[in-house]
């Protein structure tokens, strides 16, 4: 895709979701496309078409879909309402390492697990949805740095990755991982060696999210390091980290508001909730939680008839 293409695409977004924008005291809500309480009549929302989803705007592409079905003036349980998300690959910014797996939900991007490369090898068990977990993605960035021993490189959430030495051939780097000033891990690399190759050349650190098995949460890729005269040096062209800490786990029968977790499918890497056991009626001048942080809004029509039906739109509240 040129530059010039997703610049007009950024543009396109934000020019759709800023006339879809409602002030709130807190925050504003997005909201989507007017639609209708008609007996029968069906909607469908994606990221295209309601910009309170999570959408790639380098990719052109979101992974959530909202239908509704309308019964009389409801929203009847269990298929009233059925929102979907589904996971897809993506290159890592580092494209040495590979790809892995990222979706959207409730409107955020999250990490689903690892498709291939370095770090789906290097880790226990690489999908985290075929687990029902997702973790937020912090940095994917192939941006080059320096980094000195007086210089350490700051990651996420506290972490700071230092170089404890280099060897005299510049060869081997001793690296150790702290987080709030506490030490998490340590590791050799050779990324100077002769045939060194993308393993020998990362840092690796890897944790059980969740209770469950050992996967990959950093990964930083050393182009190079050297000694100069006393001083230890090493660039950096690729570092990856999810979160530890922000871990969603979503098993069947979990509630968000009105809408339930029906299950996960690890075969085709899809969550899906609906509006299990929660009826909705439609009624004027309505603001109905639907799931977390999103909603169904009615109009306060003072007369509603078969020409003119009562109108309705899905709406996400922003406060961040």
């Amino acid at each position: 895709m040129s530059r010039g293409l997703a610049k007009l695409e950024v543009a396109a977004v934000l020019l759709l979701a800023a006339m879809c924008m409602v002030s709130t005291v807190f925050g504003f809500d997005v909201r989507g496309p007017v639609a209708e309480v008609v007996d029968g009549a069906g909607y469908s929302w994606d990221a295209n078409s309601f910009p309170g989803f999570y959408f790639d705007t380098d990719e052109g592409i979101g992974t959530e879909t909202l239908n509704v079905t309308v019964s009389g003036n409801q929203l009847e349980a269990d298929t009233g309402v059925v929102y979907q998300s589904r996971a897809r690959r993506e290159r890592f910014e580092y494209e040495g390492w590979g790809a892995y797996y990222t979706m959207g939900f409730l409107g955020e991007k999250y990490f689903a697990g690892y498709a291939d490369g370095l770090l789906f090898n290097k880790s226990s068990d690489p999908s985290l949805l075929s687990n029902e977990r997702i973790s937020r993605v912090l940095l994917d960035s192939d941006e080059e740095q320096t980094i000195t021993s007086d210089s350490p490189l700051r990651l996420a959430g506290g972490f700071l990755l230092q170089i404890k030495d280099i060897d005299q051939a510049g060869d081997k780097v001793y690296l150790d991982l702290y987080r709030d000033g506490l030490w998490e891990d340590s590791a050799v690399i050779e990324p100077s060696a002769t045939g060194a190759g993308v393993d020998n050349r990362t840092f690796i650190h890897k944790a059980a999210l969740g209770g469950g098995k050992e996967i990959v949460v950093i990964a930083v890729h050393f182009k190079n390091a050297f000694r100069s005269g006393e001083e230890n040096v090493a660039d950096v062209d690729g570092i990856w980290q999810i979160s530890e800490d922000d871990v969603l786990f979503l098993k069947a029968g979990r509630r968000y508001d009105k809408m339930t977790i029906d299950g996960v499918s690890s075969g085709n890497m899809t969550l899906t909730m609906t509006n299990k056991d929660s009826a909705i009626s439609l009624n004027r001048n309505k603001d109905i939680p639907l799931m977390e942080g999103f909603g169904i809004k009615t109009s306060n029509q003072n007369r509603i008839t078969a020409e003119n039906p009562l109108r309705f739109y899905v709406y996400r509240s922003v406060t961040d």
